[in-house]
């Protein structure tokens, strides 16, 4: 291969190269990493019209312990999507797990968490280990605010 033909390829793959970034780009997931969270732990798909107001991670210590919560905006439509997608995982708020969830729901309050959820309309909870109550994440949804949130308690 000749000098003048090597950079010719280069210049070639180089073009092409440039030419993908924008492709690429527009074909990416742009929504914030909280809702992508949210979406991969229950396995539902969330359009980008769902939104994230707040969250609140674990505090910081040895084993990771702790409660968090995040905080989402959607569309009546997204939320009547979410409960059908969601159905298995229900609980009733009579329930123990609907217990659990209000007990996080509790210390992230004290942690200076408000989510302002006017009324729990449906509660989702799935456990994440076989402890039970001890390692699980939720879902609580508000129908009236069109506000989800969604809680992880391990310990």
């Amino acid at each position: 291969m000749t000098k003048k033909t090597y950079k010719r390829c280069l210049l070639i793959m180089i073009l092409i190269g440039l030419c993908l970034v924008p492709v690429l780009y527009a074909q990416s997931d742009h929504r914030p990493q909280a809702v992508k969270e949210v979406a991969y732990e229950f396995q539902v798909p969330l359009s980008k019209d769902v939104k994230r107001l707040k969250e609140m991670y674990k505090e910081p210590d040895f084993h990771g312990d702790g409660e968090a919560g995040i905080l989402l905006s959607a569309k009546a439509e997204e939320i009547k999507f979410i409960e059908g997608q969601l159905s298995p995982y229900e609980v009733d708020k009579n329930s123990k797990e609907f217990q659990a969830l209000e007990g996080c729901l509790t210390a992230l309050n004290r942690r200076g968490f408000l989510p302002g959820l006017s009324e729990i309309s449906r509660a989702y909870f799935k456990q994440t280990t076989d402890y039970r109550y001890g390692n699980f994440i939720g879902l609580l949804i508000d129908e009236k605010t069109n506000k989800i949130l969604y809680v992880r308690w391990d310990t």
